[in-house]
């Protein structure tokens, strides 16, 4: 695990001629892409920082709140006088028996 900072990323190739064919490299953190590359000669040098920027997840999350109505009403409902719901009852049937 690296700290929170600025760091440099450098892939080196003796021979010259980078990578070749469908070859390509990639450096991740928690899953979150930092670099990639695919054409490069003896050297390329990339600088990152972390903590990486927050940035939206390509997967859907799980929220447990509520959201809006996707096809809210055109007008809102006006009430002048607030309304009463009845206390909660306690449903026997939904009491556990031992």
């Amino acid at each position: 695990c690296l700290e929170e900072g600025q760091y440099e990323f450098t892939i080196y190739d003796s021979c010259g001629d980078g990578l070749s064919g469908d070859a390509y490299y990639n450096v991740t953190s928690y899953g979150a892409l930092i670099i990639e590359g695919k054409r490069f000669r003896r050297k390329e040098t990339t600088t990152f920082t972390l903590p990486l920027p927050l940035a939206p997840s390509a997967r859907p999350s799980i929220s447990y709140k509520p959201s809006s109505s996707a096809n809210p009403s055109a007008r809102p409902s006006s009430s002048s006088t607030p309304t009463r719901t009845p206390a909660p009852t306690l449903d026997e049937t939904l009491v556990p028996t031992y």
